[in-house]
């Protein structure tokens, strides 16, 4: 792929939109962490801060010739790696708290499957009932076999910077996506912690991206190995299932009305196949019924059970009318999501007199940053490859 170094943005009143969505897609699940570790007096600062950083990034990459080579991205993979390494044991000693159970979550479940009981018949070490659902648990197997679950963070954390890195045809934009995701406190907290929230993001987006690529132009084996994990990322957690539509959406336009149908059968024949056995034996043990319990305990809780899901596929239909590209297809799951996670902590504001509980609720929305994130400066990219080759001929 040709990469130019000049970065043809749009005029300024849109580069400001791209600005304030960014710095809300940084903020809204960060809020909890920066209250949390640098007060009410800090956390503003930092905000504030990290809204200059954002807006001056964006200001370089649109008045300067910046191509940074290969070697930023590897040089960020390994900060990114000595911060786990650093931090993992740290905090699962006890020393600084409880810690996260996420990644004992998968490692419970795991522990149970391999010993033939039924994984969500038990407990992590805070006593929470295990959300990872079971596409989740293998594909964190192998690492559960090397010693822990949480070893998976240090392997997609690079293949993320890597496929970012081939995926933008400018250096520069692909750059500023991974600072924009990893450098936001939610994202670091959960990845530096061990925990798999990220990583589910992370692999949902290679997987939906693979596929749509795959079903336009690969072969059907290729085709199939890439159904596949698409089925495995989007069985890890229940709100990645509106993923499959909005890919059959694009595959709509892309292939054609029946290669998309058999799509998306063979997306749900897979995903009953891996979560149905497990949903049968004890549907009230189950992560869906885990989710539902949480929305039972907000305000219009029943309403949002029904109304959630509805704008969730609503959401989708936009794939149909929208141009199939990377941006738009990340661009309508982010909007999907949000149209799931937003509310769950927007219905919880003023519902108590204690702000932990709603700021906590809206860590969850990161999967909405990860997608938003990529879907802007995706758009920005396609924008700067049409400006470039307009100007070539």
């Amino acid at each position: 792929m040709n990469r130019f170094e000049r970065i043809n943005m749009p005029p300024w009143a849109n580069l400001a939109t791209v600005w304030g969505v960014l710095f809300i897609l940084w903020l809204v699940p960060s809020q909890f962490q920066l209250i949390k570790y640098l007060g009410v007096v800090g956390a503003p600062a930092t905000a504030a801060l990290a809204a200059a950083g954002t807006g001056a990034l964006l200001w370089l990459t649109s008045h300067f010739r910046l191509a940074p080579s290969r070697i930023w991205f590897w040089l960020l993979c390994g900060l990114l790696a000595v911060v786990f390494v650093v931090i993992f044991p740290l905090a699962n000693s006890g020393a600084y708290g409880v810690g996260s159970d996420r990644d004992d979550a998968l490692n419970v479940t795991i522990e149970a499957l391999l010993a033939g009981n039924y994984p969500y018949g038990v407990r992590t070490y805070l006593g929470n009932p295990p959300t990872p659902m079971p596409g989740a648990m293998v594909l964190a197997l192998p690492f559960y076999l090397l010693g822990t679950a949480a070893w998976q963070n240090l392997f997609w954390m690079p293949v993320f910077v890597i496929w970012v890195y081939k995926r933008f045809a400018s250096p520069s934009l692909a750059l500023l996506a991974l600072l924009m995701v990893w450098f936001s406190p939610a994202v670091m907290q959960d990845f530096a912690t061990g925990g798999d929230y990220v990583v589910n993001a992370i692999y949902v987006a290679i997987a939906a991206d693979l596929a749509v690529r795959t079903e336009t132009r690969g072969g059907r084996w290729s085709r199939l190995v890439a159904l596949l994990f698409l089925c495995l990322t989007i069985s890890s957690r229940p709100i990645y299932a509106v993923v499959a539509l909005v890919v059959g959406g694009q595959l709509l336009q892309t292939v054609g009305p029946l290669r998309a149908l058999h799509f998306l059968m063979a997306a749900a024949a897979i995903g009953l196949a891996l979560n149905l056995p497990f949903f049968l034996y004890d549907p009230a043990q189950f992560p869906t019924a885990h989710l539902m319990g949480k929305l039972d305990g907000q305000r219009l809780g029943i309403a949002a059970k029904v109304v959630l899901p509805i704008v969730a596929v609503l959401a989708t239909l936009f794939s149909l009318r929208l141009k199939a590209t990377s941006a738009n297809l990340f661009a309508v799951i982010g909007l999907s999501l949000a149209a799931i996670l937003y509310p769950a902590f927007l219905l919880e504001v003023g519902q108590t007199g204690h702000g932990d509980r709603w700021l906590w609720t809206a860590t969850f929305a990161v999967a909405v940053s990860v997608f938003g994130t990529l879907a802007v400066l995706m758009k920005l990219d396609e924008h700067a490859m049409q400006e470039d080759q307009h100007q070539l001929v």
